[in-house]
This record gives structure tokens, C-alpha cells and sequence, in this order.
């Protein structure tokens, strides 16, 4: 079982972290303003929905298997990921995502993805 960080990003910004679940390939619906508040909740599959009906367009980044990032939606005020958890599920053209490395750059990968990439 691969447990790795997953990063919610928003107009250019990481906004929000989470545990992505390797094995079965999905993020958790509950995000955290950092990563010891993950670590807290580490193999729990938080969950949280939006009650707010306000949630925007972000990238989900997971640095498992070296890391990759696919389109979805998240509700920044309730920590919600509203949108797809995986970035091997349909609608997603699967010729096109999820791609390899971070949206912001392979600069911002994390220390295990640049490990995995060698």
C-alpha cells in the first residue's frame, strides 16, 4: 500500500493537502490547510461535503508514482474535493490525464516524487 501527500492547487497556489490512497487510486473528499493536519487524520479517509455550493476549478496533484496531476473541483471554504478524486475516472480523457509532474512545475514536486523520478 502506497499512502503519499496529495496537494489541492488554485490559480496558481497550493491551497490545501491530503493523503492520496495509492492502492486504490483516490483522494479523500476532506483537505487540510497543512500537512501535519493530514498526518492527524493519516489512514482515517476523512470525508467532508460542501455545504456552501461555492467550489472552483483546481488541479489535484499526488506525488505517487513520481507524480501527477488531473483537473477537478473542490470547495476552498469547506475543505470539500467535490470533483474527480482520481485522476483515472470518467469524464477525463484518458489520452490526456493525468499527466506527469506538477502543474506549477517539476520544481515543486515533492522530495519523495523527485526520489521516484531518480
Amino acid at each position: 500500500m502506497a499512502n503519499v501527500e496529495g496537494q489541492v492547487i488554485h490559480d496558481g497556489k497550493v491551497v490545501g493537502y491530503f493523503e492520496y490512497y495509492g492502492s486504490s487510486s483516490i483522494a479523500p473528499t476532506a483537505f487540510f490547510d497543512t500537512w501535519d493536519e493530514v498526518w492527524q487524520h493519516w489512514r482515517t479517509m476523512p470525508e467532508a461535503t460542501c455545504t456552501c455550493g461555492k467550489a472552483v476549478s483546481v488541479m489535484l496533484y499526488t506525488e505517487y508514482g513520481g507524480g501527477s496531476y488531473w483537473p477537478s473541483e473542490a470547495c476552498l471554504t469547506c475543505h470539500a474535493i467535490t470533483g474527480i478524486r482520481c485522476g483515472y475516472d470518467e469524464p477525463l480523457d484518458i489520452n490526456e490525464w493525468p499527466k506527469d509532474g506538477h502543474p506549477l512545475g517539476d520544481e515543486h514536486q515533492t522530495e519523495w516524487a523527485r526520489l521516484c523520478n531518480g
